[in-house]
């Protein structure tokens, strides 16, 4: 569940969020905010982030967290170093990707999440305020997410910002219905036994 949900984040990146420049959350969306700035290339300062963060997550959030986000945050890497040599980037509308690039990510978080983990990079905050707070966390990921995309006026105008918070929203919602995925079927059965069944009754 990990490897899958972390493959789906690094193909949302690398098919959605980075050739189309869209000011996501997360690393990604550091990465298009700050990557014109500095000159760097943005899966570089993606992975470098990831790692980072990883190593942060465990001094604060402990050697637990550290030791199952460590599978994530290490092969995420990885699959955005072969994706973009491998991938084809569909051609479509600016607003499509934003969307589509959120909602593909935003699945592969909760998948993460819902496994015990963390995809790494940008998901640590939120945890870290959630554990304190007990806030919904899918809630935090989207205010995190928000305020990364803010860093967008650094280098881009209004019009990327708003097509930012399209992708944005759809991972909000992704992450709430992949960690909520299923809770609606669950049932209690509670069994009764007394001489007295027939007053019960």
């Amino acid at each position: 569940m990990v490897i899958i949900g972390t493959f789906m984040v690094a193909l949302a990146v690398e098919m959605f969020i980075i050739p189309y420049n869209i000011l996501s959350g997360g690393v990604a969306g550091i990465a298009v905010a700050v990557g014109p700035l500095i000159n760097i290339n943005e899966t570089l300062i993606a992975n470098v982030l990831v790692v980072g963060l990883l190593f942060a997550g465990g001094a604060v959030l402990g050697r637990e967290f550290f030791l199952e986000t460590c599978l994530s945050s290490l092969i995420y890497p990885v699959f955005t170093s072969t994706l973009t040599k491998i991938i084809t980037v569909p051609t479509v509308d600016p607003i499509l990707a934003s969307f589509y690039g959120g909602l593909l990510g935003g699945i592969g978080v909760g998948l993460v999440v819902r496994a015990g983990a963390s995809t790494g990079g940008m998901d640590i905050p939120p945890l870290i305020v959630h554990k304190l707070t007990g806030i919904k966390l899918s809630v935090l990921i989207c205010i995190t997410d928000a305020l990364t995309v803010m860093l967008g006026f650094a280098a881009y105008d209004l019009s990327a910002v708003l097509l930012g918070l399209i992708s944005v929203f759809s991972t909000g919602w992704a992450v709430s219905k992949a960690l909520s995925f299923g809770e609606g079927s669950v049932s209690k059965s509670v069994q009764v036994i007394s001489p007295h069944w027939q007053e019960i009754y």
